[in-house]
Order: structure tokens, then C-alpha cells, then sequence
């Protein structure tokens, strides 16, 4: 790849933060390090999964998981560190294969500026391993996750400032079958606050390059880089709700060997309006909170042969206080993402969420959502319902314990050729998982 900012050592860097203050002599319980606070949390977990995908024969399996978590927090003024470590022990009852000791670690820290200071930020490091399902090619893939992030905004004015993002993310899969692939994005704003009754303006830039290492069924590297120029208003709409609209350019540019056409550039103009807070007005809807955002525009990181136009890409939610102690959430949202065989898919979801205090400290959570899956460059749509429910129960500040249980029906309509390793495929899949909590 052009730029792997192999962050093995991130690992390096975060961990004397998060595992540095564990030597102290009050290594299990809580402790005061430097000024912060210091626990051990512990979950361990049994699960049964019906339909265990990413074996050959879909037979259910068993399997237990230990993750203990050491957790470092201080708080200094406006300044905050915060940082974990840990390791997730997993074993299987037949798929023995995917048993696995995978290692996390996360460092933020807030920039401690005082009151009236120019300077604001955070900066954050991230890496992890897991083993993920892929719904695409209907497996497990073991990944090691890499993430870092740079935010600041410094202020030029009292109505003028800069905002700098940087960010990147990283995934490194086991074996040659499944792609590695690196996202590096940077977005400079110069704003413009208060003026006009309220109204905000803000001047983008944006520039995203994506690379891979080209394990997929056209066996072709992914590199393309992505400039977009953006300019948005905003401004009190009624009430507590703003309104945003912003209009932009992208000059996207891609390998000739991604796609069969060839094509290697594509620029057009993008939209995106949006709505942020209660939309329903609280004097009529006290007990709502909404929110809504859409977007009219490419995608940022097509995948392999993926040469679609512009997407409607977008959420919109509604959470209302039914009672003291029900509360309920409709949502609906669109997106494109990119899996690990390098083909990009348009998700939309919607969704249906009831959460109930029972009791003095039960809390009891259902989700029904349906997604709908359309890949982009192959001739193939999925249908996933998905219902997810969960009790959770802590007994003392000490411990904890949950129960929950998930169903999910896939539906895959393919036609033609398909590529990778497994076709889509129709199946009913159950999952309960019972955890214990321990904080010390």
C-alpha cells in the first residue's frame, strides 16, 4: 500500500498508559494513580448460536469468553485522560480454529484548555483484535483494528475559528482471502459564527484517500483519493431546532484496474440538508426528542466496480417518554460502507427500540429492526430482520449479570455471477448469551 501508517505502534504507545499504573501495589481494586482513578472490570460470557457462520456446515456451536478490562480515568479542570487495556479470552466448543486471545487498548486525552482559551481538542488512539462476521461473504474473519484521531478548533476571533480533523483507520485481516484496507481522512473548516440573526457559515475541505491490498474477485488494489470543496449555512429554525444545507464539489479519483470499465475519475456536485434537535415542537410533543440529517452525494470510498451516481444517504430519529419508565425510539437511517472483499453496499435500517426500568435497577431493552442491503457492482441484494432482547441487573456496585437473546432471518436475492468464497444464502440464525460483571 502507498501509505500504511502501520500503527503496531500504537500498541506501544498506549499501553504504558493504560497498563503502566496497574503496578501500583493496589493492582485489583480501585485505586487513586496520579491523580486519577483506576478498576478492573471483568466479564465473563457464555453464548449458543444456532447457525455458526463461517463453518462449512452452519452446525450450532457453544462458546465461553473472559475479557478482563483495566480502566484508568482523571479528570483535571477541562483536561480528561482516559485509557484501557485488556484481553478477551475466547473459546469454542466446535470451531476450536477461531479461539483467540485478542488484545485491546485506548488512549483519549482532552486538551486541558482553561476557560476563554483559543484552543480546543482531543486526540485518541485505538487498536484491537476481534474475530468479525462478514453478512457479505458469510464468514469470520480475525482483523486487527488500528485507529487514531486528531480535533482541534482554535479560535481566530470571537466569531472566526479554525477546525482541523484528522483521522485514520486501519484493518489488517488474517491470510490472503480478505482484504487489508487504510482510510486516511482530513477535513479543515474556517468558521464563521453569528451572524444574520444566528445564522453560521462554514467553508470545508475534505480529503480522504483509501488504499487496500486487493484480495477480491478482480484481484485490484483499491487507491483512490477523494477532494471535496464545501460550503454550509446554518441557523435557528424555531424553537431549540437548527437547520443546516450545504452544497459541495468532489474531484474523486481512482486505478484504472477497480472497476471493468476502466473509469478512473469522477467529479459531480453533492447536497445535504439537516435538522438538529426536537423538529416536533415541545410546547405540543413534550415528552419527544428528534433529530433528522440527509445527504445527496457519492461515496467517499466506492468499492471494486462500483461506478453508481450520487446516494441518498441519511437518519432520522424519534425518541418519546412513554411513561417514567418505558421509553421509545423509531429510527431510520441510510449509509454506504465497505466490507472486507472491497465491495460497497447502501444499508438502510429501520428500527424500533423499547427500553424498561423494572424495578429499582432492571433495565430491560427489544429492538426490532429490518435492513435492507444493496451491493454495489454485483448483482446481488440482502434482506436481514433482526430482533434483539436483553435484561440486564446489577446486584451490588460490585456485580452484574445480563441476559439476552438474538434472532435473525436473512433473505439474499442474487442473481448471475457471485464472487468469494460463499454464496448469499437464506437461513434463520438464534443467539443467547448470558454475562456475569465484576468491577474491583
Amino acid at each position: 500500500m502507498n501509505f500504511r501508517i502501520r500503527i503496531t505502534a500504537i500498541a506501544t504507545l498506549i499501553l504504558p498508559f493504560s497498563v503502566a499504573p496497574g503496578l501500583a501495589p493496589r493492582l485489583f481494586g480501585f485505586a487513586e494513580i496520579a491523580r486519577g482513578s483506576l478498576l478492573l472490570q471483568t466479564t465473563g460470557a457464555v453464548s449458543y448460536d444456532s447457525y455458526f457462520l463461517g463453518s462449512i456446515d452452519n452446525d450450532p456451536d457453544t462458546y465461553i469468553s473472559v475479557q478482563p478490562m483495566l480502566q484508568y480515568l482523571r479528570k483535571a479542570g477541562r483536561g480528561e485522560i482516559s485509557a484501557n487495556a485488556g484481553v478477551a479470552v475466547v473459546r469454542y466448543q466446535e470451531n476450536d480454529q477461531y479461539d483467540a486471545e485478542n488484545l485491546s487498548a485506548n488512549l483519549r486525552i482532552s486538551l486541558p484548555a482553561a476557560i476563554g482559551a483559543r484552543i480546543d481538542g482531543t486526540f485518541a488512539l485505538g487498536y484491537s483484535e476481534s474475530t468479525d462476521i462478514d453478512y457479505f461473504a458469510n464468514d469470520r474473519i480475525p482483523a486487527k483494528h488500528f485507529n487514531g484521531s486528531l480535533n482541534f478548533t482554535y479560535k481566530l476571533g470571537l466569531k472566526t475559528a479554525i477546525r482541523e480533523s484528522f483521522s485514520y483507520q486501519g484493518i489488517e485481516r488474517d491470510g490472503d482471502t480478505y482484504s487489508d484496507q487504510d482510510t486516511l481522512t482530513n477535513r479543515l473548516y474556517f468558521d464563521y459564527n453569528d451572524f444574520l440573526r444566528g445564522t453560521d457559515l462554514s467553508l470545508g475541505y475534505t480529503y480522504t484517500d483509501t488504499q487496500s491490498s486487493g484480495d477480491n474477485y478482480l484481484g485490484a488494489k483499491l487507491d483512490q483519493n477523494d477532494h471535496a470543496l464545501s460550503v454550509t449555512l446554518s441557523r435557528p429554525v424555531y424553537g431549540e431546532v437548527i437547520g443546516s444545507a450545504s452544497y459541495g464539489y468532489h474531484f474523486f479519483r481512482r486505478s484504472a484496474a477497480e472497476t471493468t470499465s476502466g473509469q478512473t475519475r469522477r467529479d459531480s456536485s453533492y447536497f445535504s440538508l439537516g435538522l438538529r434537535g426536537p423538529f416536533l415542537p415541545k410546547s405540543r410533543f413534550p415528552k419527544l426528542e428528534s433529530s433528522a440529517s440527509l445527504s445527496y452525494r457519492q461515496n467517499y470510498s466506492p468499492g471494486i466496480n462500483d461506478t453508481g451516481g450520487d446516494t441518498l444517504t441519511g437518519d432520522i430519529r424519534l425518541a418519546w417518554d412513554a411513561r417514567p419508565r418505558t421509553n421509545i425510539a423509531l429510527s431510520a437511517s441510510r449509509n454506504m460502507s465497505l466490507n472486507a472483499s472491497d465491495v460497497s453496499a447502501t444499508t438502510t435500517n429501520v428500527a424500533a427500540t423499547v427500553t424498561e426500568s423494572i424495578g429499582l435497577a432492571t433495565t430491560a431493552i427489544g429492538t426490532v429492526s429490518y435492513n435492507w442491503i444493496d451491493y454495489r457492482g454485483i448483482n446481488r441484494k440482502d434482506q436481514m430482520l433482526q430482533v434483539h432482547l436483553s435484561i440486564n441487573r446489577p446486584f451490588n456496585k460490585y456485580w452484574s449479570a445480563g441476559l439476552s437473546y438474538q434472532y435473525q432471518h436473512n433473505n439474499d436475492d442474487s442473481s448471475g455471477f457471485q464472487p468469494g468464497r460463499y454464496f448469499g444464502r437464506d437461513y434463520d440464525r438464534h443467539v443467547v448469551t448470558l454475562s456475569i460483571t465484576n468491577i474491583f
